[in-house]
């Protein structure tokens, strides 16, 4: 049994919504997966399993919200295959995906007053997960989401991180701060998605390309082209194309 690359020690779920857990165990019947959050006395405080597995072994475990707080331990387990997983130091916050191009991709690093904002990064609640990039699943994604981790934003580690995320991160603090009356115990995980060059309407949903002139050409180019080829003839030109890359590469 496995999770999803980013499901790893420290990471962050988001409060106040549902909680999901997903991955692929090897399928036997009858077998339930179930998933279970701990506090630091050992008490269980959400607990959820899965309905159903489907035939490739996927599934999707669904935990009651809790509000922010933590750490906490969560373990998921195959019933059956008499497997275990332990994700330690996790919490219940804020969580927001930076996505996009180059822009979002730009690290802080590299961008104007890095030395002096660099140094000057104190300890944070904020967590960050960079998505590994890749086009297909491979055993070259599969290593690289094993080695994924996320990590606490600080002086030592905020270099790495997105210059837009890093800035969001601390304005989204400042704007809740605002708001309530206790910020100490709230945690921020940020999922950095990005790709540079790529087209801004991979990171549009189909509701946003379509309330715009612009956008809705994506569409309609789209849903064009579709309409002029079967779903075998649709087979046939992808497995043309499959070839012609894997020459080229």
């Amino acid at each position: 049994m496995y999770l999803n690359g980013i499901f790893k020690d420290d990471m962050v779920f988001q409060r106040d919504r549902d909680i999901r857990v997903f991955g692929v165990v090897e399928k036997v019947p009858e077998d339930v997966v179930r998933a279970m959050i701990y506090d630091g006395s050992g008490n269980v405080i959400s607990e959820g399993e899965t309905s159903e597995i489907c035939d490739d072994g996927f599934f999707l475990v669904q935990l009651p919200a809790l509000s922010k707080g933590g750490p906490y331990t969560m373990i998921v387990e195959s019933v059956k295959n008499h497997e275990e997983l332990r994700l330690n130091g996790i919490y219940i916050g804020e969580v927001w995906i930076a996505g996009g191009q180059s822009n979002m991709e730009y690290p802080l690093m590299r961008s104007e007053g890095a030395s002096r904002v660099v140094k000057a990064c104190p300890e944070t609640n904020i967590h960050f997960y960079k998505v590994p990039v890749f086009a297909n699943y491979t055993e070259e994604q599969a290593r690289a989401e094993e080695e994924s981790r996320w990590v606490t934003v600080n002086g030592q580690t905020c270099g790495d991180m997105s210059a837009v995320a890093f800035y969001f991160a601390f304005k989204v603090t400042d704007y809740l701060a605002s708001r309530e009356e206790d910020l100490s115990d709230l945690h921020f995980g940020i999922i950095g998605c990005y790709l540079g060059g790529t087209s801004v309407s991979c990171w549009q949903s189909e509701d946003s390309l379509r309330s715009t002139k612009e956008g809705r050409k994506y569409i309609d180019e789209y849903e064009n082209a579709l309409s002029k080829v079967t779903p075998e003839e649709y087979e046939e030109m992808k497995k043309e194309y499959d070839a012609e890359c894997a020459a080229h590469e």
